[in-house]
């Protein structure tokens, strides 16, 4: 690679490989000839050591104080790193989104329902299974719903926020207890419940995971 001062002088063709000093030069005649400037191009080019990077190439008319076309100015960054960065986050977002779809599959399959709520007992995710008992078909629905419903929620709280909010104040789970439960259909069951603290990486508590089975049948047999 060229130093600034050896560059002097010097056309694309004379200082990078032939498809770079082709399409250096298709951009340069591009400015000369529209008069009007490339911003923030992306595109590649060699490093001072020789290798190819990505940079972002700007290009615009030099004029003379008569206003005359005279050369024009170009400023390249080096933007490799950017990219690189950019990319990992990518891959690292496509990574997230496959673990949460595996989790999510998971969770549909298991004969249980499975829900877990923030600090302020308000609903972040569950499986098939709860949002099924609450009249919607999937998941996506029934948390779209919550969503658009959640300031109604927090005006009129769910009979159930004092009991959750009591279990992530003390910290003590409650465990497989039976309570009554309507569906969405009207159609009334008896589950067996229990509520854990949801806690971080320092042990501080930021939620609530509720798990509960339906229990109906065994409960009939027995009486």
């Amino acid at each position: 690679m060229y130093s600034s001062v050896e560059q002097i002088g010097k056309s694309a063709f004379e200082l990078y490989p032939p498809h770079l000093a082709a399409k250096f030069y298709a951009d340069e005649e591009q400015v000369f000839q529209s008069r009007a400037p490339i911003i923030n191009v992306e595109e590649s080019m060699l490093s001072a050591d020789g290798d190819e990077i990505t940079s972002l190439a700007t290009k615009i008319p030099l004029r003379n104080l008569q206003g005359d076309l005279i050369g024009l100015v170009g400023i390249t960054r080096n933007i490799s790193e950017l990219k690189a960065n950019a990319e990992a986050l990518r891959c690292s977002e496509r990574e997230l989104r496959e673990s949460q779809k595996k989790l999510q599959m998971v969770l549909d399959t298991i004969p249980v329902r499975v829900f877990w709520k923030d600090r302020d007992s308000v609903l972040q995710g569950c499986n098939r299974l709860f949002a099924q008992d609450a009249g919607f078909e999937n998941v996506a629905e029934f948390l779209a719903h919550e969503q658009a419903n959640r300031m109604v929620k927090q005006i009129s709280p769910d009979r159930y926020r004092h009991e959750d909010l009591a279990v992530m104040e003390t910290g003590n789970a409650l465990l497989e207890y039976d309570q009554l439960f309507k569906r969405a259909t009207g159609e009334e069951l008896v589950v067996q419940t229990s509520k854990l603290p949801l806690r971080n990486e320092a042990g501080k508590i930021v939620g609530l995971l509720g798990v509960y089975v339906d229990i109906t049948a065994r409960r009939t047999a027995e009486q």
